[in-house]
């Protein structure tokens, strides 16, 4: 089921503050450990031209829910599992093939949506 997804994940945003860009990107990898266990490890580097701050990143890392219910795989520890993030889960599991990309979406006001692109 969730196997397919095991692997390196990318997301990148970048916005404009005023004139100056914010960027942010992030690595999402998801690693199989034994049946039905899963951890993960989320790297997030951002950059802030408005603030004039140097880069900076976040490190989280955590395991995965062991059941998808409501199409949701939660998170779990520290941040992440704070802001209540979760991967949706399409109604077929990914069953017989390997997705090219996978959301995280997070609970109301904790994050907004990201779409994570497979790389091999």
């Amino acid at each position: 089921m969730c196997s397919n997804v095991a692997g390196e994940w990318h997301h990148e945003i970048e916005r404009l503050m005023g004139a100056y860009p914010i960027k942010a990107t992030t690595v999402l990898r998801i690693t199989r450990e034994g049946e039905g266990k899963y951890s993960y490890v989320y790297k997030s580097t951002i950059s802030d031209s408005y603030s004039d701050k140097s880069p900076f990143d976040e490190d989280f890392r955590g395991t995965l829910s062991s059941e998808v219910v409501n199409n949701s795989w939660k998170l779990l520890q520290g941040e992440l599992e704070d802001r209540g993030a979760y991967i949706v889960v399409p109604e077929d599991n990914w069953n017989g093939y390997f997705p090219e990309k996978i959301e995280m979406r997070f609970f109301p006001g904790r994050g907004d949506s990201m779409i994570f692109e497979r790389k091999n």
